[in-house]
């Protein structure tokens, strides 16, 4: 039995945990409210937005330029429907095993809180507080980056070669030698101020051949202009 009722409804109607032991004394119960059935905020009713912000998500959703955010959709209603799922087949388990009725108490406040896996770390290795991210983020960090008809949002790991970005962006830049192991760029080897590459050797506007750098353009290696 899955009850979505209200604390004081459940009560109301005698649809409670109690009774429905009686009706049937091996049944597993999960009872799903905003705060659990116990404690001072039992008969607290709350939305998404009150949930999220009294769990701590909203603590550490978007960056610190600006007010909290709320993850989108309704997640937490999704978080306590996947809780309440494992916990009622575990419960179900123990009902088979044992021949005992189970009750399962969830508060999706503190099914949110939970998702806070981060929080205790870092205040315990580094005596901090976990906030919102910085205003300058990895590109690659999954942050949405506006666009000319919307947004974007690319999210990548350090195993991802960054030769793979050459075809997503169309841009030859990324397939370059610099970036094919994770070493970094030798200092011996400046970048020419024209068109933007290492490979020449020549670090002067005066003697590169190219064209300028721009993004998206196919390039190879830089040769020295003709002297006239």
């Amino acid at each position: 039995m899955v009850s979505g009722l209200a604390p004081a409804t459940a009560r109301e109607l005698d649809l409670t945990a109690e009774a429905f032991r009686r009706w049937n004394p091996r049944i597993v119960t999960t009872l799903v409210s905003p705060f659990g059935y116990t404690g001072p905020y039992r008969d607290w009713t709350a939305t998404d937005l009150v949930l999220q912000a009294m769990g701590g998500v909203m603590q550490i959703s978007g960056t610190a330029d600006r007010e909290p955010l709320k993850p989108g959709l309704a997640q937490s209603a999704y978080c306590a429907g996947i809780n309440a799922a494992y916990a009622s087949v575990a419960g179900h388990l123990s009902s088979v095993r044992y021949g005992e009725a189970v009750t399962v108490d969830l508060s999706v406040h503190e099914v949110i809180a939970s998702q806070l896996v981060m929080n205790q770390p870092y205040y315990a290795f580094a005596g901090a507080v976990q906030g919102r991210r910085p205003v300058a983020q990895d590109p690659l960090s999954g942050e949405p980056i506006p666009t000319a008809d919307g947004f974007v949002s690319l999210q990548s790991t350090t195993l991802t070669p960054v030769s793979m970005l050459a075809g997503l962006f169309s841009d030859d830049r990324f397939a370059s030698p610099d970036f094919a192991t994770e070493a970094p760029a030798p200092r011996t080897r400046p970048r020419c101020p024209r068109c933007s590459t290492s490979t020449c050797g020549r670090p002067s506007r005066a003697t590169c051949s190219r064209p300028p750098a721009s993004a998206g353009s196919s390039r190879g290696s830089c040769r020295p202009r003709a002297s006239s």
